[in-house]
């Protein structure tokens, strides 16, 4: 096609290729070979996995690493007036974990770290990725739920400094779904919130045709500080009719 040129893409089963048998089930593990005879050539892999439990803590645990690079002899083709954008490196790609896991005692813990090489990755080789799928950010959180509610303790850095990110330093929440008192005729949701955050504006891109409409918006200055909120929500249920209001 237009983007890649001639594509050879390889898949190897990493337990097949090295004759391993003793394989955990919920396990999956590939690793790539590509070739795109516009860009050049490319490695990764990627290990997807559902367990009961993990290093003997018992709880699913799922997750997913995902690696690619390429060394890129091309230009990007991102539509518009960007068909021909110089990447900003030579060597590109791109690392993700995701891992989920479910503790004792009503407890959860997670783990993200997304780097990219730079801006336009996602967007030319993994399009709908970039349209549909979470933003990487690199960060843990944990969780503890107690009945209706839930109190979360999360932290996050900026790893990619091409987009424009938020650090929480750390940041707790606190919800409450659904309280219910005065005879259940009153429902009760809340929202607390306290975190140390560090915005940090995105770099300017170094692409001439990218740089000359990057127009940051007035409230892109970097700042940090301590950030304090709560939300509280009192619902009543009147029937009419047929409709609950």
């Amino acid at each position: 096609d237009s983007n890649f040129g001639t594509q050879v893409l390889l898949d190897w089963d990493v337990f097949q290729l090295f004759g391993i048998d003793n394989v955990p089930k919920g396990v999956e593990w590939e690793i790539s070979t590509d070739y795109l005879s516009d860009r050049g050539p490319a490695f990764g892999t990627n290990l997807d996995y559902d367990l009961p439990g993990l290093f003997s803590i018992p709880g699913r645990t799922r997750g997913t690493l995902d690696v690619w690079g390429i060394k890129d002899s091309g230009r990007d083709r991102l539509g518009l007036d960007r068909l021909s954008v110089e990447p900003e490196k030579e060597y590109r790609g791109r690392a993700l974990l995701r891992h989920r896991q479910q503790l004792p005692g009503d407890w959860e813990f997670i783990a993200q770290s997304g780097w990219i090489s730079d801006r336009n990755f996602l967007e030319q080789y993994l399009e709908n990725e970039w349209d549909q799928d979470p933003d990487h950010v690199t960060g843990l959180r944990l969780r503890k739920y107690h009945h209706n509610q839930q109190f979360d303790l999360a932290a996050n850095v900026q790893v990619n400094d091409f987009f424009q990110e938020t650090e929480r330093l750390p940041a707790l929440n606190h919800y409450l779904l659904g309280g219910t008192f005065l005879g259940e005729r009153l429902t009760w949701q809340m929202h607390n919130h306290a975190s140390y955050s560090r915005l940090n504006v995105a770099d300017d891109p170094t692409a001439p045709v990218q740089a000359a409409n990057h127009f940051p918006l007035p409230g892109e200055v970097a700042s940090a500080g301590v950030i304090a909120s709560t939300r509280q929500e009192l619902a009543v249920n009147l029937p009419i009719g047929p409709f609950n209001l």
